[in-house]
């Protein structure tokens, strides 16, 4: 999985910033849309709460045994924007991260389950 984090825009507002971050996620399967907005500014994490557990998967809680066949890879983008209010200068972190194929669901889960981390630096003048 690829996350391309970015500063989209910068708008000043007397001493606040009010700053546009943008991320670019790709990867091999789809991208978890529900609960990817787990981030981090300043060290400061963000973390959000899934909007549903469904699962897809045909032997829920059962083990899975014999031949198994995996699911055939879906390249998914997605391109998403947080806003971010700053008081005065200074320079500051602001860290995506991003899932996709949860396979801890459900067996016998997704070989193409990653997780990916971005990050960009900027400082506000």
């Amino acid at each position: 999985m690829l996350v391309e984090p970015r500063v989209a825009s910068v708008d000043r507002v007397g001493d606040r910033f009010v700053v546009q971050l943008a991320a670019v996620v790709t990867d091999d399967t789809r991208i978890d849309r529900d609960c990817n907005c787990a981030r981090e500014i300043d060290g400061h994490r963000h973390a959000c709460v899934a909007k549903s557990q469904t699962r897809q998967c045909v032997a829920v809680g059962q083990d899975p045994y014999g031949r198994w066949t995996p699911p055939p890879k879906d390249p998914d983008r997605y391109e998403t924007a947080f806003t971010e209010v700053f008081e005065g200068p200074g320079t500051h972190e602001a860290i995506f991260e991003f899932q996709s194929a949860p396979s801890g669901r459900c067996p016998p889960g997704n070989p193409y389950e990653s997780k990916g981390r971005g990050a960009v630096a900027f400082t506000l003048r």
